[in-house]
């Protein structure tokens, strides 16, 4: 079983048990007797406990794989996350649907930092639902180091703010990313 299809059984289970989890809280708040002995007060136990694992289960490592498997309308297929890469790379990925007025572009940061250097042009838009963006990471020194990666959708505020950084000086990068540029996707990479 594919772990997207198991987790899409466990979400409803998990759901189930929490709202009797919050139940037996709500009952032992008022004074009723959910524990004790009996077979009503056994099956409740095995239902928390059983609810408390799935929970765990689900908004821990099956809820990352599910993350993983969501099929995201415009993404990065290559490199993929920590990949060890050159200084130059074609950034690959595919599209399904760019909004009016808003262009396809790719960004590098170092990694953890607000300072982002937008690429020369635009991501090249192909016709069958794929793009590519030809992108330069760090320089010689920063071999060993890691950069994110990101794809952005750029608005025509975006676009000329971009443009006018690219027309000016290079070497310090953008503090933050300006108003009208929003992060569709991102890989973190490592330099060779």
């Amino acid at each position: 079983m594919e772990l997207f299809s198991l987790y899409r059984v466990l979400l409803p289970i998990a759901g189930f048990c929490l709202v009797v989890i919050l139940f037996a809280v709500w009952a032992l708040r008022f004074g009723l007797r959910v524990n004790g002995p009996g077979p009503l007060a056994t099956v409740f136990r095995i239902v928390q406990w059983l609810g408390i694992i799935i929970i765990i289960l689900d908004l821990g490592w099956l809820g990352g794989y599910w993350l993983a498997e969501v099929e995201r309308p415009i993404h990065i297929t290559s490199p993929s996350n920590d990949q060890a890469i050159n200084s130059r790379v074609q950034v690959k990925g595919n599209y399904k649907g760019i909004p009016a007025g808003q262009t396809l572009w790719v960004a590098v940061a170092p990694f953890s930092t607000p300072i982002y250097y937008p690429q020369q042009d635009p991501a090249i838009i192909q016709p069958n639902g794929t793009w590519t963006s030809l992108t330069f990471v760090g320089s010689a020194a920063d071999a060993g180091k890691a950069f994110d990666i990101l794809l952005v959708l750029v608005n025509q505020p975006g676009k000329q703010a971009f443009t006018d950084y690219l027309a000016g000086n290079l070497q310090n990068g953008l503090n933050g990313l300006p108003p009208g540029v929003t992060i569709v996707d991102k890989v973190t990479v490592w330099r060779k």
